[in-house]
């Protein structure tokens, strides 16, 4: 059985890339002997955009700010390409005009990450069913896996698109309670399933890490989008508190942020990310991988809910493991212990359920 999964592989995002590497690890576990897994290699003209290096000169503090951070974007996407074409089998390229050609593989999975995002498909010019498995002519080959919409808020111009794409999918998992909801109007059953980063054992994140030791201790704050204040304001007295420093990490290049914070990193490949993970004493976050890479090192953390958006992704599944007491606000305690084998006992249920819904995608449900 030849299985292609589409998803935002190509994005120059940690999440993008690590939910990628962990479902291809995921089926590579599952599959039977015969069974040939790749990722589509589609080149979204809207995502390989977003993370295009740019000089600005529509204005002159514009222009000073992308030419300042234009090499830092370049060397990032580079780290980004040697990693992905290093632990991910790809297929051949396509793009919106040569997809219909991707018609080839016995199984499809879409997801996981925000694929369904109305306003990431959408693009500038139209919305792009390339991510509901419009090219595909037989419905029986459509699936998907933890596939997120990103948002509650999906605009009623749309809703039409979504319902006739989905109604045909063989079988529909979604990431978050907010997308099963969206789709109870198909009167079908729609999964409930892990974003697959949770789904890997920790050995396998450690085989990315090149430098396998610590060096000292410190505070890990990693943001995506916004570094609030209370971000910064907790990192600080826990450093007052402890002694230790603090390690910023920017998924994105701020300007602003690299002049006013000591230790401000931007452009580490994913196995530094992974390494600053594993090795922090405490971590500080208001990125949902941040909060799931957090989790799966069983570190001491506390994470922003409340920042450029609502993050509901994060929350969401801090209930269903347990851990509402991780969440930042005015009175939180980072120090307070966790029962992580409650965490790992919720995990686990969950985690079966991922397996055995991915073991029916591919036909092995009865093993």
């Amino acid at each position: 059985m030849k299985l292609g999964i589409i998803t935002f592989h190509n994005a120059k995002n940690y999440g993008a890339y690590f939910q990628t590497y962990a479902l291809t690890q995921v089926l590579g576990k599952l599959k039977s002997k015969n069974t040939d897994i790749e990722v589509i290699d589609y080149q979204c003209k809207f995502i390989d955009d977003d993370y295009k290096p740019i000089i600005d000169f529509s204005s002159l503090k514009r222009f000073i700010v992308s030419a300042l951070s234009f090499f830092p974007i370049v060397i990032r996407n580079l780290k980004f390409n040697k990693a992905l074409k290093t632990t991910v089998k790809l297929s051949k390229s396509y793009n919106i005009n040569t997809i219909n050609d991707a018609d080839v593989y016995d199984c499809y999975i879409a997801g996981s990450d925000m694929i369904w995002h109305w306003h990431t498909v959408k693009g500038e010019e139209k919305f792009d069913e390339t991510y509901f498995l419009s090219f595909v002519k037989d419905a029986n080959k459509k699936n998907s896996y933890a596939a997120s919409f990103g948002t509650d808020l999906i605009p009623n111009k749309y809703r039409k698109l979504y319902f006739s794409n989905l109604a045909s999918f063989n079988n529909i998992s979604v990431r978050e309670k907010s997308g099963q909801f969206f789709l109870q109007d198909l009167n079908r059953n729609i999964n409930l399933n892990l974003d697959p980063t949770l789904l890997v054992d920790n050995n396998i994140w450690d085989s990315l890490i090149k430098n396998k030791k610590k060096k000292e201790n410190y505070i890990l704050v990693y943001e995506v989008g916004v570094l609030t204040n209370r971000m910064i304001n907790y990192a600080k007295m826990l450093s007052k508190k402890t002694g230790y420093k603090v390690v910023y990490l920017n998924s994105e290049y701020n300007f602003r942020n690299k002049l006013k914070l000591q230790n401000y990193r931007f452009g580490f490949s994913p196995s530094d990310f992974i390494s600053y993970f594993k090795f922090a004493d405490y971590i500080i976050t208001n990125s949902f991988h941040g909060t799931v890479f957090s989790i799966l090192y069983e570190k001491k953390f506390e994470s922003e809910i409340d920042s450029w958006i609502k993050n509901n992704r994060s929350l969401e599944l801090m209930e269903l493991l347990g851990l509402e007491d991780r969440i930042l606000n005015d009175n939180s305690d980072i120090d307070k212990e966790i029962d992580w084998n409650s965490v790992k006992q919720r995990l686990s249920v969950e985690q079966n359920k991922a397996y055995w819904y991915l073991k029916k995608v591919m036909g092995k449900s009865d093993e």
